[in-house]
């Protein structure tokens, strides 16, 4: 015999989350293009034969995914994906955090190594020939910004970036520009030990040259090294300011 275990309660769903699961689809999907301007709330109640007040949290529900723009007056436009809000709320979060004990900048290296090591890895994988052309862009405005400390660290993070658009993972790119103001406070404190820059700029070299040589396992121990070393500086400086 069958237990009622094997019946779970079905949860009923409210008409917003239909709606915005429709709209999402048709977002998605490409039937509805960046700057398409969505019908006005009176026609999608019509057509969905529900009230405004459920459009119209259904297009907050979208606009809350990063998926429309809702402007005043004009209504509700399908928008480039970017950064969805819920990461950007992580990453001020975590600012907050940093704010309130720095320390909290090691445990942000620590889950990069977890993060990173492997997107590199993916990205010596997936690479083409654009992210090729990117990387070594990026590796060449670095080196041509040591001995000036504020655009070294934005050229250090636009290399990081690049490493994670090459993975093709639209996920990666996100959790990284949530971090991106955490990882140049990072970089501020951890170039300011001597020769950080250009030690820096070597296991940028190192990381590139695997990724372009197609070679996962070296894409990951070269970035494994290169955080390890960042983590060190990075407790001096922190020693420095106790």
């Amino acid at each position: 015999m069958v237990s009622p275990a094997s019946f779970p309660v079905i949860q009923k769903r409210k008409l917003f989350e239909d709606v915005a699961q429709h709209l999402r689809q048709l977002i998605l999907s490409q039937r509805m293009k960046e700057g398409d301007r969505l019908p006005p709330e009176r026609e999608l109640s019509e057509r969905f034969r529900v009230g405004r007040p459920s459009v119209r949290e259904a297009l907050r529900t979208l606009s809350q995914m990063g998926l429309v723009e809702i402007r005043a007056g004009e209504g509700a436009f399908v928008r480039k994906p970017g950064l969805p809000p819920f990461l950007k709320s992580m990453g001020d979060s975590l600012s907050v955090l940093i704010r309130q004990d720095a320390s909290s900048l090691l445990e942000l290296c620590d889950a990069r190594r977890i993060l990173e090591v492997e997107t590199a890895a993916m990205a010596a994988e997936r690479a083409d020939a654009e992210d090729i052309a990117r990387l070594q862009a990026a590796l060449a405005a670095n080196e041509a910004a040591l001995g000036t400390p504020t655009r070294f660290r934005i050229t250090d993070v636009e290399f990081h970036r690049a490493i994670a658009q090459a993975t093709h993972n639209r996920i990666l790119l996100f959790i990284h520009d949530a971090l991106a103001d955490l990882m140049l406070k990072t970089r501020e404190m951890a170039l300011k030990i001597p020769g950080a820059a250009p030690d820096a700029f070597a296991s940028h070299r190192k990381i590139f040259l695997a990724i372009q040589g197609r070679d996962p396992a070296q894409a990951a121990r070269e970035m494994a090294i290169h955080l390890e070393h960042v983590r060190g500086r990075l407790e001096k400086a922190l020693g420095k300011r106790r």
